[in-house]
């Protein structure tokens, strides 16, 4: 197991970690005694860093006017929810904030090496292998064992008590265990490191979360169609034995102290679609999409949506849709949308095209990172999710230049 440390004192180097740390452990706030108000310390220091260092950065939408035409588009179409939403403004600016962070640390990272002092490499290998260990044992520490730090008994004001029992995280699941799912497959394309690969497949079984798990099934399939040679054996018979241990635990086993809360979750999983009924929680999201989608009235609301939070009124109590396609469809239109997609698609089929021609393992590791987060658009409303925007924006810079790996 590698661990890396981080070091440098520059001002500049000191927001990036503050960055990482939200990066990798914003959710788990949510079962400390820290106030909300703590988070706003990320959006601080992203906006710090792009004005002190606003004569480094190069803002040019050459190679990718999508980006400028979505961003443009998305400010003006935003706009419209300071008319329609019921939420005060200063939620409906935070929330426009937050949209546009993605694309801001995508420009911050562009410049990284005018920016910061500290080597690219070293901070994506502190998030992979040293930040996601101490995640891991916070979410099992801050699950089993109650402490006066961080546990699931703590409730600040947002999340009740043990609100995600039998899922070994601290914090929402699915963003909870998001980091891991990355690091994972930084390990499957580059390291290989097969003892790290096993520890953090169990991080993720153990978080029950199904976006999680069937995101990474696909992209584990997907790269052994795509990476032929005698690494893709080891993957195809971890694959088999992973889905051997989840019949086991899950159906054949019934003790166990502390996975019963689990095998009970994953039990009730297999057995509803075995038997063709609807997930509780895919349920609640169509409900909250419905509401959404039924405020808009008239053509002018579909093209350009209603607005940041212009869907939430008092009709629709429903803030988070979670479900990212919905929340821009209700939010920025179907032109915003189509715009968002467009945006994404084009990262993903760039990345696989430049794969197959030139078999380079950063463009494999980011188209399935984008296959990632295409699946938890579905269940996450992905522009508020700091934690996947952030990794998002850290890998596409990364993976984007072919030197980028050694920076």
């Amino acid at each position: 197991m590698k661990f890396y440390k981080l070091k440098g004192v520059r001002i500049n180097n000191i927001l990036l970690y503050i960055l990482v740390f939200f990066g990798l452990f914003d959710t788990a706030r949510n079962y400390t005694y820290l106030p909300t108000s703590f988070g706003y310390l990320k959006d601080i220091s992203i906006f710090l860093l792009l004005i002190l260092n606003v004569d480094k950065i190069k803002i040019s939408f050459g190679k990718e006017e999508i980006v400028g035409i979505l961003i443009i588009f998305a400010f003006f179409a935003f706009l419209r929810g300071f008319f329609f939403s019921a939420l005060n403004y200063v939620e409906i600016i935070v929330g426009i904030i937050k949209f546009f962070e993605l694309f801001i640390l995508m420009t911050l990272f562009s410049s990284w090496s005018k920016i910061f002092t500290v080597p690219y490499k070293d901070i994506v290998h502190f998030y992979v292998y040293t930040g996601t260990c101490i995640l891991i044992f916070i979410n099992i520490f801050g699950y089993f064992v109650p402490n006066p730090i961080i546990s699931r008994y703590i409730w600040n004001g947002v999340l009740a008590q043990g609100f995600y029992s039998g899922r070994i995280t601290v914090g929402q699941p699915p963003i909870a265990i998001y980091p891991v799912i990355i690091s994972l497959l930084y390990l499957v394309v580059f390291n290989g490191n097969r003892l790290c690969i096993v520890a953090y497949a169990i991080a993720l079984f153990l978080s029950t979360s199904n976006t999680g798990i069937v995101s990474v099934l696909i992209c584990i399939i997907l790269f052994l169609v795509m990476k032929k040679g005698k690494e893709a054996y080891f993957y195809v018979v971890m694959f088999l034995l992973g889905i051997a241990c989840i019949y086991f635990f899950t159906v054949k086993t019934s003790q166990g102290v502390y996975l019963n809360d689990v095998i009970s979750i994953y039990g009730s999983k297999i057995i509803k679609v075995l038997s063709g009924k609807n997930d509780v929680g895919l349920d609640i999201r169509s409900l909250h999409g419905t509401a959404a989608m039924n405020e808009l009235e008239n053509m002018l609301d579909i093209l350009i949506g209603k607005g940041m939070y212009g869907y939430y009124s008092k009709t629709n109590p429903y803030r988070l849709v979670e479900n990212t396609y919905t929340f821009i469809y209700c939010s920025i239109g179907l032109i915003g949308l189509s715009l968002w997609l467009i945006f994404f698609l084009k990262i993903l089929i760039s990345n696989f095209l430049a794969y197959i021609m030139y078999h380079e393992d950063r463009n494999l590791y980011f188209f399935l990172v984008t296959v990632v987060i295409l699946c938890h658009m579905y269940t996450l409303d992905i522009p508020i999710c700091y934690t996947i925007y952030f990794s998002y924006a850290l890998f596409y810079v990364f993976c984007s230049k072919k030197g980028g790996m050694n920076l």
